[in-house]
């Protein structure tokens, strides 16, 4: 992820900046962060956590270079087995804003977008307990470093509530594209993904964001 985010700083420095007519666009980079993380907890029968970051910009006449990145933690613990999951992940992609500028200083969205995404993560049972006639036998499955590939494509709205606060919704289909081999032990939750035992998934995302102008560009006609 660091080559990636070096890739996109990149661009913001270097692209030559078109528009269709002549007219002054602010440049400028958007840091996010996802509070759809914080509600996860909430929603599954076992503990949750995690954090998302997002970043983007506008490079080029409504195209919006993505990075995104976060982590997940998940813990069950129950009367006849522990369970961890522990990982990050990254995401690499770009928005396309569909709707047209009014002015120059417009910077709402509605967008259509599309990710690659890649996590690194890896889960652990410990003191699973079998019960048979015999008596109770305990044994732990080792730590298994696990990874996963998956593509998103996606739609939203990114809306300026106040001077460079943007709120943002979208929604997203995910599809899994290789993973390492669960042998018969599949994760709870893939970070970043979504369940484990699912090829396809949807998830909808809702961040908060604030623009960090760079400069003012005069756009000359192409």
């Amino acid at each position: 992820m660091k080559y990636s985010i070096s890739i996109l700083f990149l661009f913001f420095a270097t692209i030559s900046f078109g528009q269709i007519k002549k007219y002054e666009r602010t440049i400028f980079i958007r840091p996010a962060i996802d509070l759809s993380r914080f509600a996860l907890p909430y929603v599954h029968g076992y503990h949750y956590s995690g954090i998302e970051f997002a970043i983007d910009g506008e490079v080029y006449n409504k195209f919006f270079p993505t990075i995104e990145a976060g982590y997940a933690m998940v813990e069950d613990n129950r009367s006849d087995y522990n369970y961890k999951m522990e990982g990050n992940y990254g995401k690499i992609g770009f928005n396309y804003n569909i709707i047209r500028y009014r002015h120059r200083l417009d910077r709402n969205l509605f967008y259509i977008g599309i990710r690659y995404a890649r996590s690194q993560y890896y889960h652990i049972f410990s003191d699973v307990t079998i019960a048979n006639e015999w008596g109770n036998y305990t044994f732990d499955i080792p730590h298994k470093d696990l990874s996963t590939q998956w593509t998103e494509g996606l739609m939203g709205v990114k809306g300026e509530i106040f001077k460079n606060v943007f709120l943002g919704f979208s929604v997203r289909t995910k599809i899994r594209l290789a993973t390492s081999d669960f042998e018969n032990y599949t994760p709870y939750i893939i970070p970043g993904f979504g369940k484990g035992d699912k090829k396809a998934v949807f998830g909808v995302s809702y961040t908060i964001s604030y623009a960090i102008p760079l400069k003012q560009n005069k756009i000359e006609k192409q």
